[in-house]
């Protein structure tokens, strides 16, 4: 335990209420060297409530002397980035321009009477502004859960529409929807392939086809005996 007790009374800037606190104080002496906390220049101190800040500090212990720096933190060790964490009773650091300061500060826990420190709230107050801070504004939370409404509707209505596509109608009949585009294709070309892909619709067109094509074949067939006969007779016919 330390030996210096410091007995702080904690105001709000207008008066009225006010809480007791006692602080536990000795002299910073390590023998790792910290350029933030230099060894017999720094108050060490125990006991800060978490509603205290680096400028009650910096107030307390200008009676002392000139502060270089103070600083709040959860546990005892290298100063960290954040001067004050939330919760929690802290730890505390002052840095004086002498040692003899260091002394005059710890000369203060000698006093009878509590060292007065203002504090922006307390109690009660503090505890309603925390509350507050904590928790999302109505606003925000309005506009949050209309968004997320306005996309559910969204999905839901895209998902009804797909069903209805997919399910039949009064009358029986479905809609069927494309997925893939159709090739942009020009008039031309697609009368050309309507001309080539078309068959003959009619079962005597089929046959008149079939007619047409073995009349064809039959004079191909004449024509190419003809041609033999006549190769036969000039004797130019050599099968081997």
């Amino acid at each position: 335990m330390l030996e210096h007790k410091l007995q702080v009374r904690f105001t709000l800037p207008g008066g009225g209420a006010s809480s007791d606190h006692t602080i536990y104080c000795q002299r910073h002496v390590v023998r790792q060297k910290q350029e933030q906390l230099p060894s017999g220049f720094t108050l060490f101190s125990l006991g800060w409530p978490p509603y205290c800040s680096t400028q009650c500090l910096e107030e307390l212990f200008s009676r002392a002397g000139q502060v270089q720096g103070a600083y709040l933190q959860p546990h005892p060790g290298p100063v960290g980035k954040s001067d004050k964490p939330a919760g929690g009773f802290l730890v505390g650091y002052v840095v004086f321009s002498s040692q003899e300061e260091v002394t005059a500060a710890l000369g203060l826990c000698g006093a009878r009477e509590p060292v007065l420190c203002t504090v922006a709230a307390i109690g009660m107050p503090l505890w309603c502004r925390q509350y507050r801070e904590e928790r999302i504004p109505v606003v925000a939370m309005e506009t949050a859960v209309e968004g997320c409404v306005r996309q559910y509707d969204a999905r839901k209505a895209g998902e009804r529409k797909k069903g209805r596509l997919s399910q039949p109608d009064e009358e029986g009949w479905v809609t069927v929807v494309g997925r893939r585009p159709r090739p942009q294709t020009t008039r031309q070309e697609r009368r050309k392939h309507k001309r080539h892909q078309e068959p003959d619709f009619y079962l005597f067109q089929q046959r008149e086809a079939q007619r047409q094509q073995v009349a064809r074949l039959r004079q191909r067939f004449q024509e190419d005996k003809q041609r033999v006969a006549e190769m036969k007779a000039r004797r130019r016919f050599r099968p081997f």
